[in-house]
């Protein structure tokens, strides 16, 4: 009698190998796709916020040498002029609004976000309260 000889294995992948690792790719990719997805608007508007800070430092330098905030008639154009801040346009390229004084605050610092538009979710607002 012979002795039955194994079959010869074929070096390769079956199918449901394939498949699973399609599925495993598929499942990463849409992961990471998740989490991409709104990176730019977070990353602009982390951009804003430090701008801003920014611009509140230069608020705070102007009202140490002059004992109070810019009215709003000089506003952020005359910390320019004043070289106490560079800029004030935010992360969309538009110029933020300063307000001062207000009712209940010092000042208001806005940016009108990603549409532009005043009173939308996505402004960003810096309200110090009055000293």
């Amino acid at each position: 009698m012979h002795a039955r000889r194994p079959a010869r294995s074929v070096p390769g992948f079956t199918l449901l190998e394939l498949m699973i690792v399609i599925v495993i790719i598929g499942v990463l990719g849409a992961i990471v796709g998740l989490n991409f997805i709104g990176a730019a608007d977070r990353a602009k508007r982390a951009a804003t916020d430090a701008a801003m800070k920014n611009i509140q430092a230069g608020l705070k330098m102007y009202r140490a040498q002059y004992n109070i905030y810019p009215p709003g008639e000089i506003g952020l154009q005359g910390l320019v002029d004043l070289r106490i801040i560079e800029g004030f346009n935010d992360s969309w390229g538009r110029p933020m609004d300063y307000y001062s004084p207000t009712q209940t605050a010092a000042y208001e610092l806005i940016s009108y976000g990603e549409d532009g538009m005043y009173g939308t979710p996505d402004d960003i607002r810096k309200t110090p309260e009055i000293e």
